[in-house]
């Protein structure tokens, strides 16, 4: 299994799915929480990204999801990196 795919914080002991899993988020659903909750407590970033989109909902709802998860994705990268070092 892919770091990326694996628990953010897994609980020993705990129910798990029908595979043997741990239930809960993985941790790049986790970073990419983290980044969006980041992106969307800045107003002043928030309100460039809305001129730079046209000022479109969806197109700011959008782009926030993506920017959250690549930069997620590039935080995995790292922790990869790091850890074959």
């Amino acid at each position: 299994m892919k770091n990326s795919n694996r628990t953010a914080s897994p609980i020993e002991n705990c129910i798990c799915d029908d595979s043997g899993d741990f239930i809960g988020l993985t941790k790049r659903e986790h970073f990419a929480a983290m980044a969006m909750q980041g992106f969307i407590s800045n107003s002043v970033w928030l309100s460039h990204l809305s001129d730079m989109v046209g000022g479109s909902h969806e197109m700011v709802n959008s782009s926030i999801k993506i920017f959250s998860y690549k930069l997620a994705d590039e935080m995995l990268k790292d922790v990869e990196n790091d850890s074959q070092n």
